[in-house]
């Protein structure tokens, strides 16, 4: 059944896709290709942060998405679904060896993403915000129930998407199980034209990534998301770089990189410079070389434009804020935005923690460097190695291609550490945190190695199709070393062959605020999980949930929106006070509990 889950979401992402490009302007490839998915992954995400505004991400909307993707994929004259699979099955048969191998990777992965989540954002707002998604539109000041749905973070609409029959309640590992696919796909597709020393120096240090990747899919975290989409632009922006002629193909990369630029920073904002340097290369890569008209450049700027415009709708509803923890552009007047010193506070403590986890006075940590040294001494010595060994690789590269007189086409491919770098000084200068780099590590490893070598004497000429073919078992024992790699990073012996595991059970207490209002509060730790709203890690004595009239620039409209505020103590005369009805726990649930 999961598989006929996968099929169906990579279907569905296909239509999406496709319309999308379609509505730009830029051709759509006849078969089933893996920049589309992505496309369809972009296209999705924002039409449920359109759609979330006024509707709950129910079943209703699943099913609508479900049927206008595969309408598309149906009814478009250009795709032929028969043919993208057997496309599918004669390349199988061509790598048979390799078939296998995938075989048996995407059945621990399917395994793996069934385990006990076990992140410890996961269980402090991860599976709330997917619940708030599922169960309601989109309510004004919910940061202030708890400050890190502030985040704003798109992923949680793709999986609260995919919460249903038969996998309600599954869509937080189904998704991150899907786009690990498809980025492992994306690495086959374009590697596929490539040489071999690229498909074993980046191919391989990506496949082991994924190995790693694989064992923390049971939890819904943007983090291990932002890693595949940046993967994903990188991969695109390799086959941009190395495009010789006009195609429909090259149209194709650089919106899909566009888009995905603009879906890297709505899932995390630490991924704002990479996704920024990407679209700067991609600009350098296609000099003029795109086939489509400006008009096309144009709907996908106008495109991006929207996108944006309602991503900071929502952050400016949620928190007050355009991109939480940023205190730009911040509306602090209304009463359901959160308090600009609260925010200061969480913003200087998230990059205190990054520099020094163990002090929580980011007083004693900001503004000097007394804490390198001891961030220094904390990096794990695996990463220090893997890090100097790269820049090592990139400088080699560097400076062979100074002193060489090679191609102008050559020294354009070292544009592609442009993203990497810029991605890591923002990095360390903002919140130098492992969790916050996203894929750009294995990314700099796989990159700086494939150029360090391509430049030293082993060529395609000397590591061509004509030694390596000889060399066929050698090839087949690389191959098992990268899985044996991949597979100890995934953690074989965490699988459970039990079936889906439970999210872990919250106690909870039903607290009552001075206005009157019940939330759930766990005790022990403080994780919400995937308990009933509304919960909170962090009880506010002051919290209000209530009806306001929208304004703009003071002028009333007669609209009225619900929202959460912890400003002010309650108006019984004008303000009307709403309690969520929880018929989950109808034990414990006071009578009064409902909306009046």
């Amino acid at each position: 059944m999961l598989s006929v889950a996968l099929a169906l979401i990579a279907f569905t992402l296909a239509g999406w896709g496709r319309l999308t490009l379609r509505l730009v302007g830029i051709p759509n490839a006849r078969l089933i290709d893996c920049g589309t998915l992505w496309v369809g992954f972009t296209a999705v995400t924002a039409v449920v942060e359109l759609a979330q505004l006024f509707i709950r991400i129910d079943w209703i909307a699943s099913l609508i998405a479900v049927v206008v993707g595969l309408s598309v994929c149906l009814f478009d004259k250009q795709f032929s679904i028969v043919q993208s699979l057997k496309h599918l099955v004669g390349f199988f048969k061509t790598y048979q060896f390799g078939f296998i191998c995938l075989v048996l990777l995407l059945v621990v992965w399917c395994l793996r993403a069934m385990g006990a989540p076990n992140n410890v954002d996961s269980g402090l707002y991860h599976f709330q915000s997917i619940r708030w998604l599922n169960e309601y539109p989109l309510l004004m000041g919910l940061a202030n129930i708890h400050w890190r749905f502030a985040f704003n973070q798109s992923y949680f609409g793709f999986l609260a998407l995919l919460n249903f029959y038969p996998f309600w309640g599954k869509g937080y590992a189904t998704g991150g199980l899907f786009l690990l696919i498809l980025s492992l796909s994306t690495v086959i597709e374009v590697g596929i034209r490539q040489a071999l020393l690229w498909r074993w120096i980046v191919g391989g240090v990506l496949f082991i990534y994924f190995g790693y990747v694989a064992g923390t899919i049971a939890n819904p975290a943007p983090d291990m998301a932002i890693g595949l989409v940046e993967i994903a632009m990188s991969l695109l922006l390799m086959r941009l770089a190395f495009a010789t002629k006009i195609s429909s193909q090259t149209d194709r990369d650089f919106a899909t990189i566009a888009l995905l630029a603009f879906t890297a920073v709505a899932i995390k904002l630490s991924g704002v410079a990479f996704a920024a340097a990407c679209v700067m290369c991609a600009l350098v890569f296609i000099r003029g070389r795109l086939s489509v008209k400006s008009i096309s450049l144009i709907k996908v700027a106008l495109l991006l434009a929207v996108a944006t415009l309602v991503h900071s709708i929502r952050s400016y509803a949620l928190s007050g804020t355009i991109m939480f923890p940023s205190t730009v552009f911040g509306l602090w007047q209304k009463e359901w935005t959160l308090q600009l010193a609260q925010i200061r506070f969480e913003t200087d403590l998230i990059l205190s923690l990054a520099r020094q986890p163990d002090v929580m006075d980011p007083a004693g940590v900001l503004g000097n460097w007394h804490w390198l040294s001891g961030w220094m001494h904390r990096l794990p010595n695996h990463i220090a190695i893997l890090f100097s060994a790269s820049l090592l690789a990139m400088l080699f590269s560097l400076a062979r291609v100074i002193k060489s007189k090679n191609s102008t086409d050559t020294k354009t491919l070292l544009l592609l550490y442009l993203p990497l770098l810029c991605s890591l000084i923002f990095w360390f200068l903002t919140a130098p945190d492992l969790r916050f780099l996203g894929a750009v590590l294995p990314i700099f490893i796989a990159t700086a190695l494939w150029l360090a070598v391509k430049q030293t004497q082993l060529r395609p000429s000397t590591l061509g199709h004509s030694n390596f073919e000889k060399w066929s078992i050698l090839q087949a024992l690389g191959v098992v070393l990268v899985l044996m790699v991949s597979f100890k990073l995934t953690g074989v012996r965490a699988i459970s062959l039990e079936g889906w595991q439970a999210v872990p059970q919250v106690n909870a207490e039903l607290k009552r605020t001075d206005s009157g209002f019940y939330i759930f509060v766990p005790g022990g730790g403080g994780f919400c999980w995937d308990h009933p709203l509304p919960c909170t890690p962090v009880f506010h004595p002051n919290l209000r949930f209530k009806d306001a009239s929208w304004t703009i620039f003071d002028a009333e409209f007669g609209l009225y929106r619900k929202y959460f505020t912890t400003k002010t103590n309650p108006d019984p005369t004008g303000n009307q006070i709403y309690r969520f009805p929880l018929q989950d726990n109808p034990s414990t649930a006071p009578a009064q509990l409902s909306h009046p």
